[in-house]
């Protein structure tokens, strides 16, 4: 697995390290989650863990559980577990490159907010064109 697969999954579904944890927690103990065995696990608020497990979902790497109210399973598309495999080692192994790869990617608000400030010079209209001799006396007819 290459550097730049684990790069891309991160640019497209991670985007804090908290939620890195959630995900690296319930791969690393697949059992029924709950937002509040979560946030106590990981020490984290409560709408935290609600908002990370929303995420989460909302990107198909966790699903609900079948068998608990209110509980959700890791349970990410068979061709993400090798990546995810290999993202959980390298985040083993190198903490500090992982991090620095989820935070120096913009995040899309404050990248919107970046190109609202972007100088844009307009395209160049082409000059008009000159009047046709015989064009006026046409018009008067």
């Amino acid at each position: 697995m290459s550097n730049s697969a684990v790069e891309r999954f991160i640019v497209e579904h991670i985007s804090s390290v908290e939620q890195l944890e959630f995900l690296l927690l319930m791969r690393q103990n697949p059992r029924p989650w709950t937002a509040e065995q979560l946030a106590k696990e990981l020490r984290t608020s409560l709408s935290s863990a609600k908002a990370k497990i929303h995420d989460l979902s909302q990107q198909g790497l966790i699903s609900a559980s079948q068998t608990l109210a209110d509980a959700f399973l890791y349970s990410p598309p068979e061709h993400m577990q090798s990546v995810i495999a290999e993202l959980a080692r390298q985040y083993h192994e190198r903490r500090v490159a992982i991090i620095s790869t989820i935070y120096s990617k913009p995040a899309p608000d404050l990248q919107a907010f970046s190109d609202a400030f972007r100088l844009r010079v307009p395209p160049r209209s082409p000059p008009p064109a000159e009047p046709q001799p015989g064009a006026e006396e046409e018009r008067k007819e």
